[in-house]
This record gives C-alpha cells, sequence and structure tokens, in this order.
C-alpha cells in the first residue's frame, strides 16, 4: 500500500474507506476480502453502516502500514485451516505471536 495523505485523516471513515479502497484500484469484493469482509457488508460499511470491532482494528492498522496484505493473507488461511480442522488452535496462536 502506497503513502497516505495527510489530508485522509480529515475524512469521515467511511470516505476513508472508499478512497482507500479505490486509491488501490480495486472492486470491493478485491479490496474487502483481505478483511473477511464480503462485498454486500463492504459495500454497507462504505455508507456508514456501524463496522463490528474486529474489522475496524484490522481496517485501523492495515491504514495505519502496521500489517500489509500479506500479513493479512497469513491470518485469513490460519483462520480457514482452524476452520477445517486442519490445525489445532494453539498452533495458530503460535504462529500469529509474530504479528
Amino acid at each position: 500500500m502506497s503513502r497516505i495523505p495527510s489530508s485522509f485523516t480529515s475524512l469521515p471513515f467511511p470516505d476513508q474507506l472508499r478512497w482507500l479502497r479505490r486509491h488501490q484500484c480495486e472492486n470491493q469484493t478485491a479490496f474487502w476480502s483481505r478483511f473477511g469482509v464480503t462485498q454486500p457488508q463492504g459495500s454497507r460499511y462504505e455508507q456508514g453502516c456501524d463496522i463490528p470491532e474486529p474489522v475496524v482494528l484490522l481496517l485501523r492498522l492495515y491504514i495505519g502500514m502496521h500489517i500489509s496484505d500479506r500479513d493479512l493473507l497469513a491470518v485469513g488461511a490460519l483462520i480457514r485451516n482452524v476452520h477445517s480442522c486442519q490445525l489445532p488452535a494453539l498452533r495458530v496462536v503460535e504462529r500469529c505471536a509474530h504479528l
């Protein structure tokens, strides 16, 4: 992700999200899937609907460049593995400790 202009923080949060997605030249499906969010949910968030706290946390970390696309993909893969019983939950905690 490239640098965000200083005027970005003066925008309302839904406008920040829309700006970020458009700046990255991504459709809603591609942008929101990295956060585990469906396109319809992402559309509602961009319109100002309430966003669950875990998603807000990921978004703020991403906007602040504390986590990358690679980090989000790795966590998403770990979560999918846990849900499909491919990894015990304890190993996920151990593998995510560096994030």
